[in-house]
């Protein structure tokens, strides 16, 4: 469902069957060595799908129109909580949403157009009931607690970005199915909030899954979050455009799969050398859809034209190296110049200005307390 770019020779393709091009079905094998992390779980190849004899480009307008249908997932909700006003951005137009416990308004901001509807969250599937019409569905994913996306029926996305939270409402509206907490901090890099949801943590709006602060095994976007695959085209397509290939081997991974794979990593390398380099079920930022793995998860990248263009270049895209050099005792793992996460560019900017680490630009630790 998500990838790229053409490969030097079809050899070279067929070296590396489980990984050059991302699709959301797991991989029965894992390649490793003592020091490689093994290919994760959304890989396998689709190959020369135009049928000119090449792995490129070309191959993946074919491939994204041939993905199958996405399953239902579970992912963080806000059934009774969702309220306050938000605007969208998308192939709809802009709209200015109210929502308030199960009632809502939305505005064209084109034409002044306004509609009152209903709406409910079963799951993630959100419905938005409109007089006189069918029920509009539309599959729901969070990002952080500011952002979410739509993607309706038919198809089209529509990203919505909160204005006003109306925490009175939401606080109001807290249920012991959907809870919700917010508390502050201060660090030496400022005033932070900290907000719970259903068990997932975010700090300043960011979307936080290290050593200390886990995701619930229910958390379950199904796949990379759409403007997470969408920033990654845009990278690759310049990575491209500067000789560079830039492939996905290892994007999202659920709580099971990552309790499977860590515990393969125990059985071999015990509990202590296997927390360095692989994160505890729940606690891998690969289940937030918002993390994945480039080219090859192991040393052998290091030092590569690809790893020097990634470091120099990914928070133009919104994206940050998560465990940088020198680093390891503060994110609790060793480098891994492969390994990337996507905070936005506004925030990915900020961070790789600031030359610290995501927790030390939070103000947190990274340890676990079992």
């Amino acid at each position: 469902m998500k990838i790229l770019k053409a490969f030097i020779s079809f050899t070279t393709a067929a070296a590396m069957l489980n990984s050059p091009f991302l699709a959301d079905t797991a991989i029965s094998s894992l390649a490793l060595t003592d020091s490689d992390i093994a290919i994760g779980e959304s890989n396998t190849v689709r190959g020369d799908l135009n049928g000119d004899g090449k792995l490129d480009i070309f191959d993946l307008p074919i491939m994204r129109h041939s993905q199958p249908a996405p399953q239902t997932h579970t992912s963080t909700t806000i059934t009774n909580i969702l309220t306050g006003q938000w605007k969208t951005e998308g192939s709809i137009g802009i709209r200015d949403f109210t929502f308030n416990n199960g009632t809502g308004t939305f505005i064209m901001e084109d034409t002044g157009f306004q509609q009152d509807f209903t709406y409910t969250v079963q799951g993630v599937s959100f419905i938005m009931n409109i007089p006189y019409t069918l029920p509009l569905t539309a599959v729901m994913t969070w990002t952080d607690s500011a952002h979410f996306s739509l993607k309706w029926n038919d198809g089209t996305l529509e990203h919505f970005t909160l204005v006003s939270d109306n925490s009175a409402n939401r606080q109001q509206n807290t249920t012991t199915q959907h809870s919700i907490s917010n508390s502050q901090y201060s660090s030496p890099t400022g005033q932070h909030t900290i907000q719970n949801i259903n068990g997932v943590t975010y700090i300043d709006g960011i979307l936080v899954a290290n050593k200390t602060y886990s995701l619930p095994a229910t958390y379950n976007p199904n796949g990379l979050l759409p403007e997470v695959d969408a920033a990654f085209m845009e990278m690759a397509r310049a990575a491209w455009n500067d000789g560079i290939s830039l492939w996905i081997c290892s994007g999202f991974r659920s709580y099971e799969y990552q309790k499977t794979l860590y515990n393969g990593y125990v059985s071999m390398y015990g509990k202590d050398a296997t927390d360095t380099f692989s994160a505890r079920p729940g606690h891998s930022e690969h289940q937030t859809g918002m993390a994945m793995d480039i080219i090859e998860a192991s040393s052998a990248f290091e030092g590569t034209p690809a790893a020097i263009w990634l470091a120099e270049n990914c928070y133009k895209y919104g994206f940050i190296i998560r465990y940088p050099k020198g680093k390891e005792n503060i994110t609790g793992y060793k480098y891994e110049p492969w390994h990337i996460r996507y905070l936005g560019k506004d925030t990915a900017l900020a961070v790789y200005n600031s030359g610290l680490t995501l927790e030390e630009y939070l103000g947190i630790d990274s340890v676990y307390n079992y």
